[in-house]
């Protein structure tokens, strides 16, 4: 996967809407908010793509969008005509980092990235792939969970495994790189490191 920032603006546009609604208001609170409302906006686009790194061909590539506005307020004033005296100040965050926008940005292009490769299926969990096992010592693959059961083919010490998720006893039913499929004792696997 390959990321690439296209582009990012931490102040894309800036508003005063504070003049605005103050002279709507008007008088001593009207000035209070005509010097204190404001929005500030920052966007990023990125793309993301995928690269088989055998081929180096682009297998999927998708464009991702990340903008956020944020709002200023501030209140300042006096207390009985003595300038400052008394005086306050409230105020929200006026600024984000850009980076938040960046990831913003990222997770859109991802979400539509699992889009356009197929997305997950609907039982991810019992569809991802179980560990590899390896074959611990000698042994055979038997088309039954039995020793009495006809073998598919014999297992060298080594040897992968992958497990279907099927058991039966002792025995667990797996297949290996041939796709062949059948069944092998749990003594004789363990876990691939």
């Amino acid at each position: 996967m390959v990321p690439d920032i296209v582009s990012k603006n931490a102040n894309s546009s800036g508003t005063n809407v504070g003049g605005f609604l103050g002279g709507l208001v008007g008088g001593g609170l009207g000035a209070a908010i005509g010097r204190s409302l404001s929005l500030n906006s920052s966007t990023a686009d990125v793309i993301l793509s995928i690269t088989n790194v055998r081929t180096s061909e682009q297998q999927a590539m998708t464009e991702g969008h990340g903008d956020k506005t944020d709002i200023g307020f501030g209140i300042g004033g006096g207390l009985g005509g003595i300038g400052g005296f008394g005086g306050a100040g409230v105020s929200s965050y006026q600024r984000t980092a850009i980076g938040q926008v960046v990831v913003l940005a990222y997770i859109d292009a991802y979400t539509k990235l699992v889009g356009q490769m197929g997305g997950l299926p609907s039982a991810a969990a019992q569809d991802a792939p179980l560990r590899t096992l390896t074959m611990t010592r000698p042994g055979a693959m038997r088309t039954s969970p039995s020793e009495k059961g006809k073998v598919v083919r014999q297992l060298d010490p080594g040897m992968d495994l992958y497990p279907t998720g099927n058991t039966d006893g002792v025995w667990r039913e797996v297949t290996d790189e041939d796709d062949n499929k059948g069944c092998v004792p749990n003594g004789s696997l363990a876990m691939a490191q």
